[in-house]
């Protein structure tokens, strides 16, 4: 059975002082007004604005087939202040108290609850607010216009003409973008864009400040990669024409925790809109971490699939087994083998102390690698925002200068020298107190308290940090084998290698 709202307000002549004349609420979606007569909307859904300047005593009324039904107090939920409607107690007489209220334009919304038989009257003030929309013109319309409805700022149609106001990029294209900005007592419902020439988008739910977008093809969905969740318009989320018949949407450098996340491609021809069919398309994000994002769909959507790729950083050891390393994300160690991390937690007589990383890192955290010749591992992205603990490398997120003295701190970095016409392995030396270092991108330092810097070269404590007087002379570090370029090399295979300082033939 249909049923039709009706609000009339019937000032009741003696109650209150409200003088004798009956109120009743006309209008359409734009605006009501004191009438002789009414307008009925169709549904289980009404809501109109009127100007409230003293009390006013009202009943909801229902239309059912034609026949008209009064409301008392106890058919309806009261969504408003308390003492702001009240029960006359005169045969289920409403009243409306202005004094609690206070006068002004209000907006009255009424919604009927097919399951408990009863109505929920809200009541909302208007107030003055600015209200901003952007248009993405994905369409390349020569005039976009836009058009706000039901409680809002209305007007005729096709509304007001929008502003360019910049561009958006959008998967590699630019496209130009509209805005208007307005003001109303309350936010509209619903917008409309058009080009007052044909063409026009779907009645789009108004959102104050979001960008909305109109193309061929985009992809709407749920979880953290979409701004408005199944949202009809696709927002912004354009996908692409690659050539070939196929359309396809990215997003890089996002940060996922573990999901499946559902998708669905739309496609727009005019004013109609055509889903994707079910099933929905899964996007699997196996582990916290950060994703490139692609999904591509051919032109009739029944063929989607949508990639997930977890960035990972490279950890290199470098020419000689032995580099410092740092990245702009956080990662996880956890089962790397092909080299080995470490933080150095202490420096005391001119040797460190280094603790291995087996598991998650914050993003910029200094680390020390160690591994064959040029060997390296990609190590995953995640999710961490805890810490390593105490940790003397400092991470140089972008390529920079270092000087010798950093306030009470010396800096040391990892280099390799010369001795005795030989290349020594790498070792931490303090930095040159004239000149200064510069330090790579995606490398780090090591920052030492003044008063426990002394030494110009530190290494680590189960390690020979003494430079000995070889012929040729080289770094004795017992049990760890070198090349002849002084390069350590963690699996040796057959060859001429330097071991414990002495030149040694591996079979």
């Amino acid at each position: 059975m249909k049923k039709l709202l009706l609000m009339m307000l019937v000032l009741m002549g003696g109650i209150n002082s409200v003088s004798a004349k009956d109120v009743l609420i006309t209008g359409n979606f734009c605006s009501w007004s004191t009438s002789s007569d009414y307008v009925l909307l169709s549904g289980d859904k009404m809501r109109g604005r009127l100007d409230i300047t003293d009390d006013i005593i009202f009943k909801l009324v229902e239309v059912v087939d034609e026949g008209t039904y009064w409301k008392v107090y106890s058919d309806i939920d009261f969504d408003a202040p308390t003492g702001v409607i009240t029960d006359t107690g005169d045969n289920g007489n409403i009243q409306l108290n202005a004094s609690v209220l206070g006068t002004g334009t209000y907006r009255f919304t009424g919604t009927y609850n097919s399951s408990t038989s009863r109505w929920t009257l809200k009541i909302e003030k208007g107030s003055s607010s600015s209200y901003t929309v952007y248009y993405v013109n994905g369409t390349s319309l020569s005039n976009v216009y836009v058009f706000t409805f039901n409680d809002g700022e209305c007007g005729a149609w096709p509304g007001t003409e929008m502003t360019k106001s910049g561009t958006y990029s959008v998967n590699g294209d630019d496209f130009d973008v509209y805005s208007y900005t307005f003001n109303a007592l309350f936010a509209p419902e619903n917008v409309i864009f058009n080009n007052n020439n044909g063409f026009q988008t779907q009645d789009l739910t108004f959102i104050n400040g979001k960008t909305y977008g109109y193309y061929n093809y985009s992809v709407v969905g749920e979880g953290d990669i979409f701004s408005y969740d199944w949202d009809s318009d696709g927002s912004t989320n354009f996908m692409k024409a690659n050539g070939d018949g196929t359309y396809t949407f990215s997003a890089n450098n996002k940060e996922l925790v573990a999901q499946t996340i559902n998708l669905k491609v739309i496609k727009r021809e005019g004013s109609n809109v055509t889903w994707q069919g079910d099933p929905n398309t899964e996007l699997n994000i196996p582990a916290d971490g950060y994703y490139n994002i692609s999904i591509t769909s051919n032109s009739d959507m029944s063929s989607v699939t949508a990639i997930a790729t977890r960035i990972t950083a490279t950890a290199s050891a470098g020419t000689y087994g032995m580099a410092t390393f740092s990245s702009a994300y956080p990662l996880d160690f956890t089962g790397i083998t092909a080299v080995s991390a470490y933080t150095i937690t202490a420096a005391s007589n001119g040797n460190l102390t280094k603790t291995q990383v087996t598991g998650k890192v914050p993003a910029n955290t200094g680390l020390y690698i160690e591994g064959d010749v040029d060997a390296s591992a990609d190590v995953p992205t995640t999710i961490y925002t805890g810490s390593v603990g105490t940790n003397m490398l400092v991470a140089a997120a972008s390529g920079t200068k270092i000087y010798q003295e950093d306030g009470d701190y010396t800096n040391y970095i990892l280099t390799v020298k010369t001795i005795g016409g030989y290349v020594d392995t790498p070792k931490f030396y303090r930095v040159n107190g004239t000149s200064g270092n510069n330090v790579s991108a995606g490398k780090a330092y090591l920052q030492i308290p003044t008063a426990s810097a002394a030494r110009e070269i530190l290494w680590f404590d189960d390690e020979v940090t003494a430079i000995e007087n070889l012929t040729p002379a080289l770094n004795k570090v017992e049990g760890v084998v070198f090349d002849l370029q002084g390069r350590r090399v963690m699996n040796p295979t057959k060859g001429l290698y330097i071991v414990n300082g002495k030149k040694t033939i591996i079979k």
